[in-house]
């Protein structure tokens, strides 16, 4: 769930950016309940990816314009940690966390590498480590690793890297028709992409079906704004 609610976090902070009078505030109150609720998860991990969402969306835009939905989300961050002793626990318990084992997902992950050493070229198929472990490895890049080697895992990464490659390029205007509200948005977007890409380190990619979502936003942008000529733009 935490997953899932990444991305629509940094949309919500693009269309702050991009947005005028009541509707800045009306972005302003959904990234704030977007971060809540992803907190509210208690997925360390997903603080973790809505810090750095919130991180790069100050240091990628304006830091002034950025204090009313990155501070509204951290004052209702820590209005959270105070009132609820159970949830400042979980949050600020990542270091003996991750010193216990990280909740057993060290073992899965490396039972996923013993199962890529199988067949590290072409893998073992598809669901294998669900078949063998009758679970999750909690982690995509091992899963896919293991499932489909090296050949699927190259795969997968270059779809992320040409998503990663397609949002830089859209915040240069001489090489994209983008306009001002486009390069926030595909900061903002690239933003939450790069969050995704630090959650699915931590849960499997059978369940982050948003994860594509994401990549098809940059397909998106991709052929509205791979026309050098503004009238083209208009077209689309």
């Amino acid at each position: 769930t935490s997953a899932s609610l990444v991305f629509p976090l940094a949309l919500a902070l693009a269309f702050y950016s991009a947005g005028k009078a009541i509707a800045k505030l009306f972005w302003a109150g959904i990234a704030c309940m977007t971060a809540i609720a992803c907190v509210g998860t208690y997925s360390r991990s997903g603080f973790l990816a809505t810090a750095l969402v919130g991180g790069l969306y100050v240091l990628r835009g304006n830091a002034v314009k950025a204090i009313i939905p990155i501070g509204s989300m951290a004052a209702a961050f820590a209005v959270a940690v105070v009132s609820i002793p159970s949830l400042h626990k979980r949050i600020f318990g990542i270091g003996g966390a991750v010193n216990e084992g990280a909740t057993g997902r060290f073992d899965l992950w490396r039972q996923a590498i013993d199962m890529w050493f199988d067949s590290p070229i072409f893998g073992n198929g598809m669901s294998a480590f669900y078949d063998r472990y009758h679970g999750a490895a909690h982690n995509t890049y091992l899963q896919v690793l293991a499932e489909t080697g090296l050949l699927g895992f190259a795969l997968y990464c270059t779809v992320i890297a040409v998503a990663i490659r397609i949002g830089r390029r859209l915040q240069k205007s001489e090489v994209f028709s983008s306009t001002a509200v486009d390069i926030q948005l595909s900061k903002s977007a690239l933003s939450g992409l790069l969050g995704f890409c630090f959650m699915i380190a931590t849960v499997t990619y059978q369940d982050v079906k948003l994860f594509w979502l994401a990549l098809g936003v940059y397909a998106a942008m991709y052929l509205l704004h791979r026309s050098p000529s503004p009238m083209n733009v208009k077209e689309y």
